[in-house]
Formats: structure tokens, sequence, C-alpha cells
């Protein structure tokens, strides 16, 4: 008896042609789930179909299998390593999966195949910014945009090179344009809000932001940002009623920073048994510590306690960076005068300062979540490949 055999169909190119429509319709209508299936029915009958790789990778990738789609777009590369939208798909694909070197490398060498690819130089700046290489970021950014002037990722990442290099001014006009392009671009209002309020125009960033919350009067990042703004106006009524409607907290500390921003308004009002019944339940640790600090002395100033007003604001600058030199130089500037009050009105001065930096310094993080918030927008990416 002759040895049996399985009949394996073999797939006309017309038809796998066809399949191959109907996958990239599914991908289009984000029927990822179905795609996959019907990409991998291409793969069993030919599994060197590259077609049909990319096409299985941006169905995983659409379903945030990020290590599973890098698979799909490496084999891809081997199959046909003259396309450059397969290194770039797995660079997307690698940067998600959060493997910036390999990322790196296949954005360089999509880039070494074509060129003229905005979305290769966007990512490899992607891969540089994180990495401190800010200014092999900016070359790579004005690469892409002298190819693609309305490119979004690439406006916002640029516009944070700037405003972290001090151009305010640039970043201001870059998202404008953005934002005039996109107004409905919830990413591109909140970058605007974030560079306005960088650049101290906070009359332009609450216009900006009530404009917004017409739209999403729920959007709780939206409120929390024009609190800050009034915050910065000196309108701590308005500052108070934002704060007031965030949601509960998912966990303590978020809880703290948000009662943190609610104390910035009550204090000025004189609102001093609630905002420091808020202090006292938020954790005293690391940088929060200086403004809890520094918002208690405040407190006890206001309410006639001097004397743990000035122990307030010295343990604050007890925990800063030069802060004991700082103290050493207030009290001998003060010894001469013998002014009490002068003395703890520089303390507070001083604490304040601190409190400031810190501000800049959770700026600098506000812009890195913005900036992972548009991280995902890279995907976008894939329909030029």
């Amino acid at each position: 008896m002759a040895d049996w055999a399985p009949k394996v169909k073999r797939v006309s190119p017309e038809e796998s042609a066809q399949r191959m429509d109907y996958v990239n319709g599914l991908l289009g209508e984000k029927r990822f789930d179905e795609a996959e299936v019907e990409a991998e029915r291409v793969l069993r009958a030919d599994d060197k179909s590259y077609a049909a790789h990319m096409a299985k990778g941006r169905a995983l990738l659409g379903k945030k299998e990020f290590a599973d789609a890098q698979a799909e777009f490496q084999r891809a590369t081997e199959l046909d390593p003259m396309q450059s939208g397969a290194h770039l798909s797995c660079g997307i694909a690698a940067f998600l999966n959060s493997e910036f070197e390999l990322a790196e490398r296949k954005f360089s060498t999509a880039i070494d195949v074509d060129d003229r690819l905005p979305g290769g130089y966007v990512g490899l700046a992607q891969c540089l910014w994180r990495k401190g290489d800010t200014t092999g970021a900016k070359l790579a950014l004005d690469k892409a945009l002298a190819l693609d002037p309305d490119l979004g990722p690439a406006v916002f990442l640029k516009a944070g090179i700037d405003l972290k290099d001090n151009r305010a001014d640039q970043a201001v006009e870059a998202l404008q344009g953005q934002v005039q392009r996109s107004p409905d671009n919830r990413i591109a209002i909140l970058a605007l809000s974030a560079a306005y309020l960088k650049n101290d125009q906070y009359q332009e960033a609450d216009a900006l932001l009530e404009r917004a919350m017409e739209a999403r009067p729920d959007d709780q990042i939206l409120v929390t940002m024009r609190g800050r703004v009034k915050l910065k106006l000196k309108d701590y009524r308005s500052a108070e009623e934002l704060f007031r409607q965030a949601p509960p907290a998912p966990n303590r500390l978020i809880g703290g920073a948000r009662d943190l921003q609610l104390v910035e308004a009550l204090v000025p009002l004189g609102k001093y048994d609630e905002a420091k019944a808020l202090l006292d339940k938020i954790p005293r640790v690391g940088p929060l510590a200086i403004v809890i600090y520094t918002r208690t002395g405040d407190i006890q100033r206001g309410v006639g306690q001097p004397q743990l007003a000035m122990a307030s604001y010295r343990a604050a600058l007890t925990r800063s960076q030069d802060g004991d030199a700082k103290m050493a130089e207030i009290d001998q500037q003060h010894a001469e005068d013998g002014d009490y009050e002068k003395l703890i009105a520089s303390l507070a001065v001083a604490a304040e300062e601190v409190v400031e930096g810190l501000r800049r310094q959770f700026f600098d993080q506000d812009w890195q979540q913005i900036l992972e918030k548009q991280r995902g927008n890279l995907g976008a990416f894939m329909d030029m490949t």
C-alpha cells in the first residue's frame, strides 16, 4: 500500500491577492481579531507571504500585542529587507514594547532604505529623546517636518525640546498651528496649554481650555489643567471649584497630589482648617514633603503661629538641595538686623523658590506624559507602510 500524503491545496496568486484585500479591509475597519485569523489562513498556505506577515503584525499591533506584532514585522523584514515599511513597523512595535535599542536600529534602517520616510525620522527622534540626545532628536525631527510640516508627533516632540531649551515662543507658535489644523485634538490642546503655562501666557491658556471644556466638560485632565491656570491667574475661587470636580483618586499618592493642588487654592482664601486637614493626610515623601511643609508654614503664619511657621519653612528647606546653605545665609543676614518677622518672611520666600523649582520639574514630567499619550499615535504611521 502506497504511503499516504496529505493533499495541499495551492493558492493561486489571484486568490491570495483577493484574500489579502479582504484582510486589509478588516484592518481598515479595526476588526483586528478577524484580520489576524484571515492572515493566518494565508500564512498556512504560504508562510513566506510578506503581505500576510505585515497584515498579521498590524492586527496584533491593533490588539496591543506588541511583542507578537514585532515578531511578525521582523519576519517581514527578513523576507524583503528592502521594504522600508517593514523596518518602520518593526521599529514601532519594538518601541511600544519598550525595546528601545532595537526600535532605534529599525528606525535607522528604515531611513537607510528610504530617506524620505517621515515616520522613520519621528521614531528615531523618539528613541533619541528618551536617552537624552536632544540634539540628535531635533535633527531627526527637522528632517521629518521638512517632509511633512503638519506631522503631529513631530510637532509635539519638537515643541517639548524647545520648551526644555527655554524656547517657549517657538513651541507655542508650532502648537498653535497644530491646534488650528486639528481644533478638536485633545493632545494638541493639552500640549498648547502646557506651553502657554511655561511661557506665562495664562490668559491664553485659560481661553483655550475654556473652549475645550465646552465640548468635554467632564474631562478631568482638562479640568485640572484649567485649575492650575486659575492658580497662576490668582483666581483662587475658580481654581477651588475646578479642583473639587476631580474624581476619587486610584491610589493614595495620586490623591495626595490632587489634594495638594486644592490646598494651593484654599490657603490664599484663608480656608486654613480644611487646608491643614488635607495636608495632614498626604504622605510626606519625596518632593511632596517640601511643598507640604511650605504650605503648612503659610497656614501657620496665617493663623498667627510664627514660630511654628519658621520651623515648617526650615523643614522644607532642609529637604531641598543647598537648603542648609541657604538657611545659614538667611540666618546670618537677619542676625544683624534682629528682625524676627523679616527672618520668617525670608525663609518663606526661599521655600517658595524651591517649590517653584519643583513646579518646573513637574512640568517636565507632565510634558513627558503628554508625549507618552502621543506614543500610541506612532501606530498611525502604519498607514504609510
